[in-house]
């Protein structure tokens, strides 16, 4: 060995040592900043020791039927994911495409056969057939041929194993199963979560009590609904909590995808670091307790890349075959579940051709435009669907572009970019440091790992593609989408990369150090996790058999109790119109749409022809819940002028009739013809539902005087006919003013 051979490997060597010591450096800095504001928050910690019953067991009497029905709920969706299972099983040998490790065959089939089983949903809705019977009887009979097949044949396409973890990784791993089937105890829970009742379940109910898809006026009309689909299949065998538990299902197959990539790639260590991270994520964890959809925009993205990624590192391109189609297949599905799919698609498809130009396979552009084709295929019952019922086949988005039912949408235009670059990469660690909640608890290790990338280097063509990819999607994501879960196929991309770079190096420190540090992580992020789960979902006394079904929506939701009441007393041809409900735990044909009556009153020119109207859609009562508006997008914040709100009064008055009353909830029953002359005893509620009235609740619950009085002058000109605001006026003059006495006046 010469001197200079000597002196390069010592110095490399210390310089090794120096990165990794400011690397730990960097930790320590980014722990303690991030976690000393878990310290403060007493508040939210403490929840996960708070329990409504106590700690004391619940009778014996209760263990048995709480045990039935929780094994209810687990075998109906081992049941629907065994199905899922083997039909992509079935599609996967039927292409002749070989899995390169266990991981990322069942993946790959889980993908396989939730596009299969949306084919039937679809297929089935188009046509009108969503009867229970014709339900019950399509996947009862695959089930039937999925356990026959199953029995006959025992083997799998790929049998290579995943191998046993080095320790920081096996530990890494079981830190990350503790958190799987912590989510597990969450799809136990019946959904309350805002978003999965008000459309990822409730779109679905309303179409399931329609006997198909329909064109409906709602906000939610113009989404696509690949990953929600899916959920209602569980939704119609059991519930909403066999739902909740599939999208768990799909947080663990998210993990098999990432840890299976990461493996055909690194190696043994990098599957298992990938597994952990993607396991011990505390947002994707998050999701996963509801129905929302993104663990689906998580898998569907891996696989999309995944797929890119064996085009580039294979001759699959050369020829179109198996490896071509399944990748159009993920493009199009991803798009299915979220239009914000199109950001990581597009820059997949944008940059993948660049990445040719150093291998010896020619770039078929014929192959490409069939890539694109897929794609196009795949997503397009979505767009027609949109067209014909919304006229914008990419509604929500661009409604300057389309006509049609384009005053129901948002609009994302160039305006609302801000187009300070700075402003985009700064956000990477607003965003993260930000306070946990439930759209933005990611944790620390994205911004430790990103220095750390630039440490190392590969030579890898395919891995190339990947980090440019990630590298020009992240800043365009953040353009357009500032709310953290949005970001997570990003993230987790990202935790594979990762993996396979640090557990790829000959020095062997740099993958151990990444496992440990996301270990404690991990081991820090959990207690703020239960506290969460606490606070926003309170289930330890349904998993301690304290309460029932029942018993829990009755607490955590104010308007399920008008839920019983309508299925009691309503008649059966009751149809319902739901003003701050959802349609999940109706038994009636309902029809959730919270601006109805902004828009009617903003174009009817009388009550009797805002009468007549009602009536015409078919309406038999009203169901009015006003906890909704304490969200901050409530969407019950009408913006009617002073003599359409008197219009609106008038009809109140003389068109409907209350039959139930409790809290913030109330039933009214639309009247056959209209009174002569309206009861003006009885404070009209729908008044509440202005941005005035709303935030003066909201400031006089928070104690501040002055701005509950700026918002209540505001309400007494929105209002001028009502003799209650002015009353409160008249109040809150009172209370400020005998609390201006209180400080004049000696203290005793």
């Amino acid at each position: 060995m010469t001197r200079a051979s000597f002196f390069f490997r010592f110095s490399k060597k210390w310089i090794e040592l120096l990165c990794l010591v400011l690397l730990f450096g960097w930790a320590f800095f980014l722990f303690t900043r991030y976690f000393s504001f878990f310290l403060n928050e007493f508040t939210i910690l403490k929840q996960a020791f708070s329990v409504p019953y106590g700690f004391s067991l619940p009778l014996n009497a209760q263990w048995l039927p709480a045990f039935w029905f929780f094994l209810k709920i687990t075998g109906t969706a081992l049941a629907i994911g065994f199905v899922t299972f083997r039909l992509g099983f079935f599609l996967r040998k039927w292409l002749r495409f070989t899995a390169p490790n266990r991981l990322m065959g069942w993946a790959i089939d889980f993908g396989l056969g939730v596009f299969l089983i949306d084919l039937l949903w679809l297929g089935l809705g188009f046509n009108q057939l969503w009867y229970t019977s014709i339900l019950w009887f399509c996947f009862g009979f695959l089930f039937l041929v999925c356990v026959i097949e199953k029995a006959v044949h025992f083997s799998a396409l790929s049998r290579k194993g995943v191998g046993i973890p080095d320790w920081p990784y096996g530990f890494l791993a079981i830190a990350g199963l503790a958190y799987w089937l912590f989510s597990f105890l969450h799809g136990l829970l019946p959904e309350t979560h805002t978003d999965g009742l008000n459309y990822h379940l409730g779109t679905p109910c309303y179409w399931l009590m329609r006997h198909g898809i329909r064109n409906f006026t709602s906000y939610y009309e113009g989404f696509p609904y690949g990953g929600e689909l899916f959920l209602s299949t569980g939704y119609l065998f059991q519930g909403t909590e066999a739902a909740k538990l599939l999208n768990v299902l799909v947080f663990g197959v998210c993990t098999l995808a990432a840890a299976g990539w990461a493996q055909d790639a690194g190696g043994k260590n990098a599957g298992w670091l990938a597994f952990g991270l993607t396991l011990t994520s505390p947002l994707l964890a998050l999701v996963s307790w509801t129905t929302q959809i993104e663990s689906f925009l998580v898998l569907f993205s891996i696989l999309f890349f995944y797929g890119l990624y064996r085009l580039i590192k294979t001759d699959a391109f050369n020829t179109f075959g198996s490896e071509i189609l399944l990748t159009g297949l993920w493009g199009g599905m991803t798009l299915s579940v979220k239009y914000t799919g199109i950001l990581g698609v597009g820059v997949g498809l944008l940059l993948f051709p660049f990445f040719f130009k150093e291998s010896k396979i020619p770039f078929k552009k014929k192959n490409y435009f069939i890539l694109l084709i897929l794609i196009l295929m795949v997503d397009a019952v979505w767009l027609l669907k949109n067209w014909i019922f919304v006229g914008n086949p990419l509604a929500p988005y661009f409604k300057h572009l389309f006509y049609g039912n384009s005053a129901l949408w948002w609009n994302v235009d160039i305006e609302d970019v801000n187009p300070d670059p700075w402003h985009w990469y700064r956000l990477v660690w607003t965003s993260v440091m930000s306070k946990p909640s439930l759209y933005s608890f990611a944790g620390p290790l994205v911004l430790l790992f990103i220095p750390v990338v630039f440490l190392f280097r590969t030579e890898n063509r395919e891995w190339k593609w990947v980090g440019w990819s990630l590298a020009v999607l992240c800043p365009i994501c953040l353009m357009f989408l500032t709310i953290l879960k949005f970001h997570l196929p990003e993230i987790i991309l990202f935790y594979i990369f990762c993996s396979v770079l640090f557990t790829g190096q000959k020095s062997r420190y740099w993958g151990k150090f990444i496992a440990l540090s996301a270990l404690v992580s991990a081991i820090f992020c959990f207690p703020y996790l239960a506290g969460m789960s606490a606070f926003y979902y309170s289930g330890l006394p349904i998993w301690t058999a304290r309460e029932n079904h029942d018993q829990y929506l009755e607490r955590r939701l104010p308007y399920y109790e008008s839920c019983e009441f309508v299925s009691k007393n309503l008649p059966q041809e009751s149809r319902l119109l739901l003003i701050g409900a959802e349609d999940v735990y109706f038994d009636r044909p309902s029809y959730q749409d919270w601006e109805f009556f902004n828009r009617l009153f903003q174009t009817a020119g009388s009550v009797s022809e805002a009468f007549s109207r009602v009536r015409q859609a078919g309406f038999t009562h009203v169901v009015l819940n006003l906890s909704r508006l304490k969200l901050t997008n409530s969407y019950l914040n009408f913006t009617l002028s002073p003599a359409q709100w008197r219009l609106f009064d008038d009809y109140f008055r003389r068109g409907l009739e209350p039959v139930y009353e409790k809290g913030p909830v109330a039933i009214f029953r639309i009247c056959s013809q209209l009174k002569p002359k309206g009861d003006p005893s009885p404070v009209d509620p729908f008044l509440f539902c202005s941005q005035p009235a709303s935030r003066f609740l909201a400031a006089q619950e928070a104690g501040d005087l002055a701005r509950a009085q700026l918002y209540l002058n505001q309400a007494v000109q929105l209002y001028p006919f009502s003799d209650y605001w002015k009353t409160q006026q008249k109040r809150l003059r009172d209370k400020k003013s005998k609390k201006r006495m209180s400080k004049l006046l000696p203290d005793n």
